[in-house]
């Protein structure tokens, strides 16, 4: 047996890997105490150091290559799993879950699913498989975002407002002499409308398809913050700096008009009941429940930023920080995690109630299991991420971030179905260790 010695590492070395192809060896350590990570590959050869990877907050005690080699996926003391192109050293996906230390993992033949053992007496299996088909659009809206209800276009809006037909290559279409700041949009059930509105101080109502200006409803000389049209397609509701107003888009009439309290922050989210009577409404500190009937407002207990739409949970947000599902038939709380390191700018459902959509100002977006509250997809993007949608088919995911005027929108399509059948999606699995049989 020969033995070789390599030195050089500045803490205690908890896990070795070899590449498939035998050339490679990763080595993770780092100094526990101080939360001091060490993560490299060694090329085998001539025991130079190939590649380093930062990323992790504490040492590394559990390495594993892909079948293929092409990815490496460590863990450790800050209880995440990361992802890393072996080529380029870059962290492709981050999975959290895990509340203790990361002590081993093991990726399947496949490579499609990866488990994990923690010191928190749980095994986790995730899949792999993550939305397929990225494509960015620098220059793109980043602001806000909406899809047709037959998913044909989306349409981005932010410096200037853009509409992208899906699944052609067509160039996207720009809204001519309509350039307005930070403005929003939001789509009819019907599929008929598009509404929008900015530093305008102006709501715009357009023809979906020749996308025509129709109208422009009177001037609040305020900021429009947040927009809304009823199940039926017949109100549409927005958010300024004096109130919730709602207006008749037939009679082109304001129905009625909610005041908020002097110097308290505009609602930002709104959200009909499937009744279409009574309207939510949010803004990051309250909650009210508007009725447009009787006009009375309810103050609501929890901070909601987004409502499934099965209408069963609540998507709540206390600090900014924190991500809590609520459990709107029994009103108790489903889960909570710390989702972002900093404020989380929207959330939204997937049509099959499944899976929430996050977007944060620090610079990411994600995926969260609804049923288990894992995360199962991060995405990284060049800046600020202020929304990410999901389509009305469930098929696309649009991420935008950024500034005016440096803005990019990514799109995402959906596995497909043997994509989906092969990974057997949504497969996050928990186990007790303890609770694991071996037979022999």
């Amino acid at each position: 047996i020969m033995e070789t010695n390599i030195t050089g590492f500045n803490g205690p070395v908890f896990a070795v890997a070899f590449s498939p192809d035998g050339q490679s060896l990763a080595v993770g350590g780092g100094d526990p105490y101080q939360e001091q990570a060490e993560l490299k590959i060694l090329d085998l050869a001539n025991h130079t150091e190939r590649m380093t990877f930062k990323g992790h907050d504490g040492p590394v005690f559990a390495l594993a290559f892909s079948p293929d080699g092409k990815t490496l996926a460590s863990g450790g003391l800050d209880q995440i799993i990361r992802l890393w192109n072996v080529a380029s050293g870059d962290e492709v996906r981050t999975i959290k879950g895990h509340r203790a230390s990361i002590w081993s993992l093991a990726w399947s033949p496949g490579g499609d699913r990866i488990a994990s053992a923690s010191w928190d007496q749980t095994v986790k299996v995730w899949d792999i498989i993550q939305p397929q088909g990225q494509q960015v659009f620098p220059g793109a809206g980043s602001y806000s975002g909406c899809f047709s209800p037959d998913g044909k276009y989306l349409i981005r809006s932010g410096w200037r407002t853009q509409v992208f037909e899906l699944g052609t290559t067509n160039p996207p279409y720009i809204f001519p002499d309509y350039t307005i700041g930070d403005s929003i949009v939001a789509m009819s059930p019907d599929g008929l409308t598009l509404a929008s509105g900015g530093l305008d101080s102006m709501v715009t109502l357009w023809q979906v398809g020749s996308w025509r200006r129709l109208t422009t409803l009177p001037a609040t000389n305020c900021f429009i913050l947040g927009l809304a049209f009823s199940p039926d397609s017949r109100t549409l509701a927005f958010g300024d700096d004096t109130g919730v107003r709602l207006w008749d888009i037939a009679k082109r009439v304001e129905r009625t008009f909610f005041p908020m309290e002097t110097r308290e922050p505009p609602m930002r989210w709104l959200t009909f009941t499937p009744d279409g009577r009574k309207l939510l409404a949010g803004n990051g500190s309250r909650n009210l429940l508007l009725d447009a009937v009787t006009k009375e407002v309810q103050n609501l207990a929890w901070n909601g930023i987004a409502l499934s739409p099965d209408r069963r949970y609540l998507a709540v947000s206390q600090s900014g920080l924190d991500l809590r599902l609520v459990d709107l038939k029994t009103m108790q709380l489903k889960w909570l995690v710390t989702a972002h390191r900093a404020f989380i700018s929207s959330a939204c459902f997937s049509p099959d109630d499944k899976t929430l959509a996050i977007a944060s100002w620090d610079g990411t977006a994600s995926l969260w299991n609804v049923a288990s509250g894992q995360e199962m997809f991060s995405y990284r993007a060049s800046g600020v991420v202020w929304n990410a949608i999901f389509s009305q088919d469930g098929k696309w995911l649009s991420v935008g971030s950024g500034s005016d005027q440096h803005s990019e929108m990514a799109l995402f399509r959906r596995a497909t179905l043997a994509e989906v059948q092969a990974a057997d999606l949504p497969a996050i699995y928990v186990q007790p260790v303890s609770q694991i049989s071996t037979a022999g």
